[in-house]
């Protein structure tokens, strides 16, 4: 008799320590969390810093006259190339231009938030070289492999092209700006180009 009463005693006492053991345990090994989609977004979030540095790149290539859609091709130019170094960890561009007036920044940073245009090769994003103006065609490079030679003829209409200077591999600026003023928005002129990139707004 006393066996069983021993026996039923020594059962109680397992069946009240394992659920309390079980219960610290928890508490010292939480479950691993992954980061909520709101704190993903809240991170690759850009900073005002960071669209104060995007925006100003962009007056580099741009006055008051500059057609609308060409600001947006800009910004989503610049935003990519900032984005890519930021990502990669190299030095981010910065412009030396400070004569602007406060009226055409802000309309800039109006354009920022209004457009949130994707630049993509294969799927990745890459960066993308920018010139003022081309040699008739933009070049290629052997450090920029995915840039193609595509036709921008119209650059030769601008006061300042010489047909003796050699211009390096990149997206013509002035290119751009002619084909938005000449009724292409500013994802068509982009895609003209980059024939091989996704553009995605």
């Amino acid at each position: 008799m006393k066996k069983f009463l021993l026996l039923g005693i020594i059962l109680l006492m397992i069946a009240i320590i394992t659920p309390i053991a079980s219960s610290v345990n928890k508490t010292k090994t939480p479950e691993a969390t992954t980061p909520s989609s709101e704190q993903a977004t809240t991170a690759s979030a850009e900073s005002e810093e960071d669209i104060e540095k995007i925006v100003s790149m962009t007056l580099e290539f741009i006055d008051e006259d500059t057609n609308k859609e060409t600001k947006k091709a800009l910004i989503a130019l610049c935003r990519n190339n900032y984005s890519y170094n930021k990502l990669h960890n190299k030095d981010t561009e910065t412009s030396e231009i400070t004569n602007f007036s406060d009226e055409l920044y802000e309309e800039m940073c109006y354009l920022f938030k209004e457009i949130n245009t994707e630049l993509r090769y294969k799927g990745e994003p890459v960066y993308i070289p920018l010139l003022h103006l081309s040699s008739s065609a933009t070049a290629t490079s052997d450090e920029y492999p995915y840039m193609l030679s595509v036709a921008s003829p119209w650059d030769t209409f601008d006061e300042s092209f010489n047909s003796k200077s050699e211009y390096p591999c990149g997206v013509s600026i002035k290119g751009i700006d002619y084909l938005c003023g000449n009724g292409m928005n500013y994802t068509e002129a982009l895609q003209w180009y980059l024939p091989e990139f996704e553009i995605s707004e």
